[in-house]
C-alpha cells in the first residue's frame, strides 16, 4: 500500500487520536471536526484492514494493532517535524506560547527588558493554554511553552519557574458596599468569580475549591454560599471584580499590580493559599542559544518577582 498524501493525512490523524484516545481533543489539536477525526480513523481502519480503537462507553483504547502502529508512526512523524521546523525557521525568532491572562497581565510588561538584553532575538509570542507535548511543539514550531498547571511532563525539558498563590479579591467599592461584613460572611454575600478552565482538565472551580478547602474547609455544609460565576480566561473574571461584580479568586502574579495601583484589594484577611498549578517552561532543545538566553532570562524575572512582587 502506497503512502499517498491522503495516506499521510489520516496517519497524522490517528497520531494525535492515539496520544489523547479522544476524538474531541485530537479535533481540537487538529483544528477539525470530532465527526472529521471519527470518519478519518474509520477510513484508515478499512484501509488497512484492522481496528486500530476500541469504543468504550467513556472513552477511547488503542488496540494492539494500533498501539504498534502508532510506535511507529510517531516517531517518523516526529523526526519530519522536527526537520520541517528546522529548515523552515526563521533566525532569531523565537516562537513562545503561554495563556493570554498570563502574557498580558505578567509577561508582557517585562518584555522590553528581554528586548533590551537580547536585541538580536525576535520573540514572536502566541497566546494559547491547551496542553502541549514533544509531538505538538514540533508540529508547531513552537520553541518554548510557558504553562500554569500541575502536571507532570516527559518528552519534553520541564523546569518549574515559580509557584503561585491563591488569593481573593475584589473592589474597594464592593468591600465598602458590604461593611462591616468581612471573610466568610462577605464571601457568602457575594458572587464567586472564576477561571472556568485554569489548566488543561481542570475542574471549573479547583482554584475556588483548593482555597476553600484550606481556609473554610466546612464551607459547603456550614454555608450555601454567593453564586458563582465563570469566564474562560483568568483575566476576564478580574475585570469582572474591578467591576464591582463579585469577587475573583486571583494568582497571585496576575493581581500584583491591581493589588499595588488598590483597583483591587486583597479580602483573604491573610490566607493565601498554594495553588496545585504552578507556572512551568516547556523546551525542546537546550542547545538552542535563543532557548537558553529567553529560559534564563525568564528564570531571573520570576526571581526578582518571588523577591520583591514586581
Amino acid at each position: 500500500m502506497s503512502l499517498s498524501a491522503s495516506m499521510l493525512g489520516a496517519l497524522r490523524c490517528f497520531d494525535v487520536a492515539a496520544r489523547h484516545c479522544n476524538f474531541t481533543r485530537a479535533a481540537e489539536a487538529l483544528h477539525i471536526t470530532p465527526g472529521a477525526v471519527s470518519q478519518t480513523i474509520r477510513q484508515l481502519e478499512t484501509q488497512l484492514s484492522v481496528a486500530l480503537f476500541v469504543r468504550l462507553p467513556r472513552g477511547l483504547a488503542l488496540t494492539d494493532a494500533g498501539r504498534r502502529l502508532h510506535a511507529v508512526v510517531s516517531d517518523h512523524l516526529a523526526g519530519l517535524s522536527e526537520a520541517v521546523a528546522r529548515i523552515s525557521a526563521t533566525p532569531n525568532t523565537l516562537r513562545v506560547t503561554c495563556s493570554p491572562s498570563f502574557a498580558m497581565m505578567w509577561l508582557m510588561p517585562r518584555m522590553a527588558r528581554f528586548h533590551r538584553d537580547h536585541p538580536d532575538i525576535e520573540i514572536k509570542l502566541v497566546a494559547e493554554f491547551q496542553r502541549v507535548d514533544r509531538h505538538e511543539m514540533l508540529a508547531s514550531g513552537t520553541d518554548c511553552a510557558i504553562r500554569y498547571d500541575p502536571i507532570d511532563y516527559d518528552e519534553i525539558h520541564a523546569v518549574t519557574l515559580m509557584p503561585e498563590t491563591l488569593i481573593p479579591v475584589a473592589s474597594p467599592q464592593l468591600v465598602a458596599a458590604h461593611a462591616p461584613l468581612k471573610g466568610r460572611a462577605l464571601l457568602a454575600a457575594c458572587t464567586l468569580l472564576h477561571d472556568a478552565a485554569p489548566w488543561d482538565g481542570a475542574t471549573p472551580d479547583i482554584e475556588w475549591q483548593t482555597w476553600l478547602a484550606r481556609v473554610f474547609p466546612d464551607w459547603e455544609s456550614g454555608h450555601a454560599g454567593g453564586a458563582h460565576q465563570e469566564f474562560n480566561l483568568s483575566m476576564l473574571s478580574l475585570m469582572a471584580a474591578r467591576n464591582h461584580q463579585g469577587i475573583a479568586m486571583g494568582r497571585r502574579a496576575l493581581v500584583a499590580e491591581d493589588l499595588q495601583s488598590g483597583s483591587l484589594v486583597d479580602v483573604s484577611a491573610g490566607a493565601a493559599v498554594t495553588s496545585p498549578g504552578r507556572y512551568v517552561l516547556l523546551t525542546i532543545s537546550d542547545a538552542d542559544a535563543r532557548v537558553a538566553a529567553f529560559s534564563i532570562w525568564l528564570a531571573a524575572e520570576c526571581a526578582r518577582f518571588l523577591q520583591t512582587g514586581q
